[in-house]
């Protein structure tokens, strides 16, 4: 028989009669802010302070095989707050509307240390599975459990701790049944994290072979080698209080950040947006169809070119925009992808932790630039090859979809007993 006897609590409306429901609180043993600490010294305080940056939330822990951040702590800091095999870390500040806070990892890793001041640790008590419980908390922020438990000022998303740890039920199986949950799940989620890896692999694959391609293609043209400067302008992106994030609105002229530039072309997914009056204050901003767009930070090789749709769009901060009227639009977005740009700008780029792109640099930069007749023809060439391997990334892509939705359903399904993980394999 399944209860229905609570129908305020997400998770425990439809579950097994002879399973127990319990608040999230009474899971715990205790539970902390994280604390950012001081810079590091070399001293006997220094200690790994695990960031909300660091969650691998696919994986349900930390990331592996990345540089984690060093800080530096008081004594009676790192006593309350060093995190033991099995701590759940919830992060309570950050978010965004498609990624709302509320997010958990647990922590199994075999190294101290602490974790930082926008997320808590939730210590379990002996007598539950803290896997189980964790678990149960990712299924609860897939079915949107967390938007009930923040509150939003100047962008940030703050999780409401006390609300979210006393009012959030969990079911609460005998243990050998939080056991066996936790098996299943655990070797369900490890095939779908090696199919999902697969899928990457062969993405990689796929644009090495893109690169390769265009790369051939612009070193076989014959033509003079011009540096940007001469063929075009280029425009950084507005500084400092030129404009700045709470001036984005819900309904305006979409506005390309460094997240929107993908390898060629542009994504619509979480675009912010500018109003009226910001693109009458800002003018030279204003993209236009053939405009080819920069990541100024970080992913400094990503470019891409503005179509139609696009004309009109605002550019970002953190973005350098190249304009040209003396060469195919087309071409030079195929020129600037290709091996020997890259390379270039990876060599030119300042800043060791974050490489950096100015306009200085990227006017500097030289290109082969055939005749127009032949830039034509190296489009025509490539335009048709690249898009048939998107089309094939794209179907990639949406298998990843599938499997993590896959992901999320076995778990909701297993936590709330909608699959007897005792007898399913």
């Amino acid at each position: 028989m399944i209860k229905n006897d609570y129908k305020d609590f997400a998770l425990v409306s439809t579950i097994p009669e002879n399973w127990s429901i319990m608040p999230l609180k009474w899971f715990l043993v205790n539970h902390d802010g994280g604390a950012w600490g001081d810079e590091p010294t070399g001293e006997d305080g220094d200690r790994i302070c695990i960031r909300i940056a660091d969650f691998n939330y696919s994986k349900g822990t930390v990331k592996e095989n990345t540089e984690l951040t060093i800080r530096n702590y008081s004594q009676s800091v790192i006593d309350r707050l060093l995190l033991r095999k099995g701590d759940i870390i919830v992060e309570k500040s950050g978010g965004g509307d498609k990624t709302p806070v509320g997010r958990t990892i647990v922590f199994r890793q075999n190294y101290e240390a602490l974790f930082a001041n926008f997320s808590e640790r939730l210590r379990i008590r002996s007598e539950y599975n803290y896997e189980f419980v964790n678990y149960c908390l990712r299924a609860f922020y897939y079915i949107g459990g967390s938007y009930n438990y923040f509150n939003q000022t100047t962008g940030i998303q703050n999780l409401s701790i006390g609300k979210y740890l006393s009012d959030i039920y969990l079911p609460c199986p005998d243990t050998s049944f939080q056991d066996a949950i936790v098996s299943y799940l655990d070797a369900k989620c490890a095939a779908i994290d090696e199919a999902i890896e697969r899928h990457k692999k062969i993405i990689d694959k796929l644009e090495e072979y893109k690169k390769s391609a265009i790369s051939g293609a612009i070193a076989a043209t014959e033509g003079n080698i011009i540096r940007i400067k001469f063929i075009g302008s280029v425009q950084t992106g507005p500084f400092g209080t030129q404009l700045s994030a709470s001036e984005y609105v819900d309904d305006g002229t979409p506005c390309i950040n460094v997240k929107n530039i993908k390898n060629g072309y542009l994504s619509e997914e979480d675009l912010d947006k500018v109003p009226q009056n910001v693109l009458d204050r800002l003018p030279s901003h204003i993209l236009r169809m053939g405009d080819i767009v920069f990541a100024r930070k970080g992913s400094i090789d990503k470019h891409a070119i503005v179509h139609k749709k696009e004309d009109g769009w605002m550019q970002g901060s953190d973005c350098i925009r190249l304009r040209t009227q003396k060469v195919l639009p087309e071409y030079l977005n195929f020129a600037l992808a290709s091996n020997t740009v890259t390379h270039y700008l990876r060599i030119v780029a300042t800043g060791s932790t974050m490489p950096s792109l100015t306009s200085d640099m990227i006017k500097e930069l030289p290109i082969i630039i055939p005749t127009i007749s032949v830039q034509k023809q190296v489009v025509d060439k490539l335009d048709n090859l690249t898009r048939f391997i998107d089309i094939c990334v794209n179907r990639q892509i949406d298998l990843i979809a599938k499997l993590e939705e896959y992901r999320k359903s076995i778990i909701y399904n297993a936590v709330t007993g909608k699959i007897d993980c005792r007898t399913v394999r």
